[in-house]
Formats: C-alpha cells, sequence, structure tokens
C-alpha cells in the first residue's frame, strides 16, 4: 500500500495543551491545521481555550478536542464530570480522558484492576452526550504487557471509542510494544474501537511504522479517523514540508 503525507494528516490530533495558550499561538494552531484539500482530525486544546478555538474553526471541518483528568490519573471522579459537562457546554467534539491511575495504585488482583476502569469508563461515556471518548491508558506508567492489555479490555468493555497510548508528560512515551499490546487486544475483539498513538511521535518515519501496525490490525489499507489517530505537536510542519513524498507499507 502506498501511503502519503496527506493520508497522514487526515489522522493528526493537532496538540497544545499549554496553560499559557495566547491568542496569537492559538490562531496560528487552527490555521495550520487545513491545507487547501485536507485538514487534521482535530486540534486538543486545555478547555479553557475550546470556545476560542471553535471560534477560529468556524470555516473548516476540522473538531476540537480536550483532555481531562490530565496528565496525572489524580482527579476526583465528581470533578472530571464537572469539567467534561463544562466542556460540552464550551462546544468540545471530542474527550481525552486519562483512567484513574490514582485508585489502580496498590491493586494487584487484574479483575479488580479491570473492573475499576470499566465502571470508570462507563460512567464518564454515559454523561458524553455522544461525544467520542478516547481513553488514555498511560501506557509508559502501566509498563508491563499484561496491564496494558487488560486496561485495553476494560477500556473497550466500557464503551469508549478509542483506547489512546500515553500523555507523553509522565514517563518516556509510547514504545511499538505497548502499541502491539493494545493492536493484539483491539484485533482480537468483537467490538470496533479506534486507536490514538500518542506520547513522543517526533518523526514521520515513526508515524509511518505506526501507520502500518494499525493498519495490519484492522485488516490492511488505508485507515478511517474513526479507526486512528496520531496526537502529535511537532509533526505536522515535517508534513507539509514532504506533501509530494510517498511511503510503501506492508
Amino acid at each position: 500500500m502506498i501511503l502519503t503525507a496527506k493520508n497522514i494528516i487526515k489522522h493528526i490530533d493537532l496538540t497544545n495543551l499549554s496553560d499559557t495558550l495566547d491568542d496569537v499561538t492559538l490562531e496560528e494552531l487552527c490555521r495550520h491545521s487545513s491545507l487547501e484539500d485536507c485538514t487534521v482530525a482535530a486540534i486538543c486544546v486545555p478547555n479553557l481555550y475550546i470556545k476560542k478555538c471553535k471560534k477560529y474553526l468556524v470555516n473548516n471541518k476540522v473538531n476540537v478536542a480536550s483532555v481531562f483528568n490530565f496528565p496525572y490519573g489524580d482527579a476526583n471522579l465528581e470533578q472530571i464530570k464537572v469539567d467534561i459537562l463544562s466542556a460540552i457546554d464550551h462546544g468540545v467534539d471530542e474527550l481525552d480522558i486519562v483512567i484513574p491511575l490514582n485508585e489502580l495504585q496498590g491493586v494487584n488482583d487484574i479483575s479488580q484492576f479491570k473492573k475499576s476502569i470499566f465502571n470508570y469508563v462507563n460512567v464518564l461515556k454515559k454523561i458524553s452526550q455522544n461525544k467520542p471518548t478516547k481513553l488514555i491508558i498511560s501506557t509508559d506508567i502501566l509498563r508491563e504487557s499484561s496491564l496494558i492489555k487488560a486496561a485495553t479490555e476494560a477500556v473497550i468493555d466500557g464503551g469508549a471509542d478509542f483506547v489512546k497510548t500515553c500523555t507523553g508528560k509522565t514517563g518516556s512515551g509510547i514504545t511499538l510494544q505497548a502499541l502491539q499490546d493494545i493492536i493484539e487486544v483491539v484485533s482480537s475483539n468483537n467490538r470496533c474501537i479506534g486507536i490514538k498513538a500518542s506520547g513522543g511521535i517526533k518523526t514521520i518515519s515513526f508515524a509511518v511504522e505506526i501507520y502500518s501496525m494499525v493498519s495490519n490490525c484492522y485488516g490492511g489499507g488505508l485507515l478511517t479517523k474513526g479507526q486512528f489517530r496520531i496526537g502529535t505537536s511537532a509533526l505536522l510542519v515535517q508534513l507539509k514540508n514532504q506533501l509530494q513524498q510517498t511511503w510503501i507499507i506492508e
């Protein structure tokens, strides 16, 4: 299969999660999200900037996403609910939510581990008002394949729309092994769920490798936005500079 730069751009969640975003930076972020015949999938910003982001994106089809329980997974569930409902009121289109890492510390029983994540996802999915939910399982904190797979299973069973690798803020970032652990669970599950790769994706070659892995998970071929996203702040400029480049993936 031949992959183009635009094929990758269409799956990008263009991210700036700085708490000190100014209007100039935000407007520039929104402007760079669109090419003449191609846009990123979404722009991901803190809750505080959702309204302004929607304003700057009024004439294009880019969604606005925001993050919750971010980045340490230590917020109170009631506060997370308040934050999500506030973001929905501000016009957010997609929800990226860190799993409750604080509740999972010291949980040695894998069934209890899965139950805690399942209940958390299930509760938040019910208040999401059909907004796509991407559950961040923090693979760089869980580390062990058994925990990554268990978290993925719980996220799927809880009703999430995507399972997302990690934030890139709390550990070493994404690894191909962690992504493969997620893929093994997703590919063997009857329920369709998307995969979002994030946490240190800074080169095109790495993004192409990730795309190839996820494509194979879904049977090969080009992916849809519902199947795959890349969370990145650094990749878009590189791809724009190589719009004529193609990559062959197997």
